[in-house]
């Protein structure tokens, strides 16, 4: 990864030097890194990850950053009982987020598909979720990244 970020196009060649892609057909390895790339997503992050797809590749990928869904932004280790047994007394939060682009000039974009369960209690607004979810937007902005 360069000056220009991470392209589509830097990792479509990464994805042909992979183990059985290097023989394949071209749209066949681009099925299977989109195949690859969807595993871990939801309905509504796979459309948006078809959509930037869809618009990268009628651009030939070119320069167009990259969308890497489900990046750790950091690692908890500790067990589910560790994590209780904190001080602070909660996992923390935001360990993954829904995508990570990384654009020219360093610039850091993460993209969110929050629904409302993370700012409502039984369908209703929870001003103590949201402040959480805000919270967390700032201290991922002061790392650098653009929420």
């Amino acid at each position: 990864m360069g000056a220009s970020g991470l392209t589509w196009s830097e990792l479509t060649k990464w994805w042909h030097l992979q183990d059985g892609m290097y023989g394949m057909p071209e749209h066949l390895r681009l099925q299977a890194l989109l195949k690859r790339l969807r595993g871990s997503l939801n309905a509504p992050e796979q459309l948006l990850l078809d959509t930037y797809w869809d618009h990268a590749m009628q651009r030939g990928f070119g320069d167009l950053p990259a969308l890497l869904p489900q990046v750790y932004l950091h690692y908890d280790p500790l067990a589910q009982h560790q994590r209780n047994q904190r001080a602070e007394g909660k996992v923390l939060t935001r360990q993954r987020m829904d995508f990570l682009m990384l654009a020219s000039g360093g610039r850091r974009y993460v993209l969110e598909l929050d629904g409302k369960e993370h700012y409502s209690r039984d369908g209703k607004a929870a001003p103590d979720l949201y402040a959480d979810m805000v919270r967390e937007d700032r201290r991922i902005r002061l790392q650098g990244y653009e929420v």
